[in-house]
């Protein structure tokens, strides 16, 4: 598992999960519903994240097979991090 880092803005590509967040507090993850290996659908839940005591949903923007878990279940996260690395699925 990784601890918690930014991945700089020229690595994050269009087949990411990234957070995108108001500077002003970090969120931490709450829970992830997804493991490598998941095959996902667009706009499905892929995880909770709480800030400011409200907890978010994110979705995946599209839909792939989950390559990477990039956080942990209580991991703060930065806005932009990366959460899900995905691939298509004809990239198998």
């Amino acid at each position: 598992a990784l601890v918690s880092s930014t991945v700089p803005a020229e690595f994050v590509t269009s087949r990411d999960v990234a957070v995108i967040t108001p500077v002003c507090e970090s969120p931490a993850v709450v829970s992830l519903t997804v493991s490598p290996g998941d095959v996902l659908q667009e706009g499905q839940a892929v995880g909770i994240l709480e800030a400011m005591k409200m907890q978010n949903e994110v979705s995946a923007p599209h839909g792939g097979v989950v390559a990477e878990v990039m956080v942990e279940t209580g991991q703060a996260v930065d806005s932009g991090q990366v959460l899900i690395r995905l691939e298509s699925a004809s990239d198998e």
